[in-house]
């Protein structure tokens, strides 16, 4: 039997959706936060003089405005086009959840030869990703502090290596050899600059592991032979077991003598690096505010600093319009005024779209206003996409960093959204609740007996919640509390 095969050619047609750049401006700024909105239309006002917030524009033309607009027109263009992609490439980086930054190379002169290769080493250092400046500032002030480039190039360089090879908590990641190939010296030189890099300030930078970190810090504050420097040196791993009368058998104190050195050890710090990083948290300006009026009803209400009101210039309107005003500069402005409305439609789509999702967030959670935490209700974000006829990545977009100033504090939008149990009465109970429980429990316990994550689990049981001991363990570990083991204190 001879089988045959035909091979067929006909056309498929299938829908796509394809964003505009408008969109993905749209998506982009809905996203922001009120700081990086703020960050954004002042850019947009450089670029666009139409542009004023709030009735007013900050900065003061002199002359005749259109004469270096229309100068300008050709280069606004370009910086408009630019302004699109950086909003794309913005919301791409949003939706993959990583953000570039770039920074010039700095420029070591040390007198000697840089090749590529060796550039592109200390470029990681200042370049790299995960470090703010004053990281880079904080140890490059350090160094230029204390050994002189001029009449020391080479221990210089070999410490900016070492600086190189330090990773965000302050510990050195590379071995002597290493540092030795990378910045063409010996060994000797390397270990020399290794110490001068243990000088600087906070102590325990360029540590190669938990004990040396923690003892150079003790060294520092001249603690070298006291009982915390001991069992830094031979005892960490039981210390972090907790086995407190086995360590003061050891190194031949009293339990309160031990005890007293664990707290010390406790007050040093782990990652030296991350006081160096500006990681403080920036000011956090809710986006309304949950209040209960006269009528004893809760409302919703815009925080205007959250939403600055965008206009465009009348004089620009004028002059657009203006038969007076040259082609060329008409249609200039008329570009411009186009832009303007597009982020004036965008910023108020924004506006509203937080607005419904906070006044969803009240209708659910009203008992929560009304009668406090425990109240907090399970609730997703498709319960909210679902009511408003939206799609769940415009609800999740639309909380991303955002703040509801309530009678409980400033609360992030995503903390009303959580997951949950039913108690014994079939009440739905957010996982937030039980998490405090949780807490609460460990807060009033024996501290020479404190409670198994299963004694946990069971309490809750009696409590109306059934929670699995290993859920127990997780809400634990992630809100920072020790095992039972570890919390308990000896007498």
């Amino acid at each position: 039997m001879t089988q045959q095969m035909t091979l067929s050619q006909g056309l498929q047609t299938r829908l796509e959706q394809n964003l505009t750049p408008q969109q993905i401006q749209t998506m982009s700024i809905l996203q922001k936060p009120s700081l990086e909105l703020e960050q954004m239309l002042a850019a947009k006002m450089e670029m666009n003089p139409v542009l004023e917030i709030n009735g007013h524009r900050e900065e003061v033309t002199i002359g005749d405005p259109l004469e270096e607009a229309g100068a300008r027109s050709e280069h606004n263009e370009e910086l408009v086009a630019k302004a699109i992609e950086n909003d794309e490439n913005n919301w791409e980086a949003a939706v993959l959840n990583s953000e570039s930054h770039a920074a010039e190379p700095m420029d070591y002169d040390s007198g000697d030869s840089w090749d590529a290769e060796r550039e592109e080493r200390y470029r990681h250092f200042v370049n790299s990703q995960t470090r703010s400046t004053s990281f880079q500032e904080a140890l490059m002030e350090q160094l230029r502090d204390t050994v002189d480039q001029e009449k020391q190039p080479v221990l210089f360089r070999t410490c900016l290596e070492v600086l190189g090879n330090l990773d965000d908590n302050g510990w050195l990641d590379a071995t002597d050899e290493e540092i030795a190939k990378g910045a063409e010296v010996d060994l000797k030189t390397v270990a020399r600059a290794i110490r001068v890099v243990h000088s600087f300030t906070p102590a325990g930078l360029a540590a190669r592991d938990l004990r040396e970190c923690l003892l150079l810090q003790l060294e520092r504050n001249r603690e070298r032979g006291s009982i915390a420097w001991d069992i830094v040196d031979k005892h960490l791993e039981e210390l972090a077991r907790n086995h407190i009368p086995q360590i003061a058998k050891e190194v031949d104190a009293e339990i309160s003598e031990v005890e007293e050195a664990r707290e010390r050890i406790r007050e040093l710090d782990p990652r030296p690096g991350r006081s160096l990083v500006d990681d403080e948290a920036p000011h956090i300006i809710p986006d309304f505010k949950i209040v209960k009026n006269r009528d004893g009803h809760w409302d919703v209400v815009p925080n205007e600093y959250a939403f600055p009101q965008v206009g465009i210039n009348e004089h620009y309107l004028a002059l657009q319009k203006d038969e007076n005003t040259s082609v060329k500069d008409r249609a200039y402005l008329r570009g411009m005024i186009e832009e303007a409305n597009t982020l004036i439609q965008q910023l108020e789509y924004r506006k509203s779209t937080v607005e419904k999702v906070a006044v969803c967030i009240l209708a659910h959670q009203l008992d929560f206003f009304e009668r406090g935490q425990e109240y907090l209700k399970p609730m997703k974000m498709s319960d909210i996409a679902d009511e408003l006829d939206v799609h769940e990545t415009t609800v999740s977009r639309a909380v991303a960093n955002k703040y509801l100033d309530t009678p409980y504090g400033i609360l992030e939008f995503k903390y009303f959204f959580s997951k949950g149990y039913s108690n014994n009465e079939g009440e739905d109970i957010s996982n937030r609740v039980v998490q405090q429980k949780i807490r609460e429990y460990i807060d009033r316990e024996n501290k020479g007996k404190p409670l198994s994550d299963q004694k946990i689990a069971d309490m809750l049981q009696r409590d109306g919640l059934t929670v699995a001991r290993r859920t127990v363990t997780k809400y634990r570990e992630a809100a920072g509390i020790l095992a039972a083991s570890q919390r308990k204190l000896h007498s």
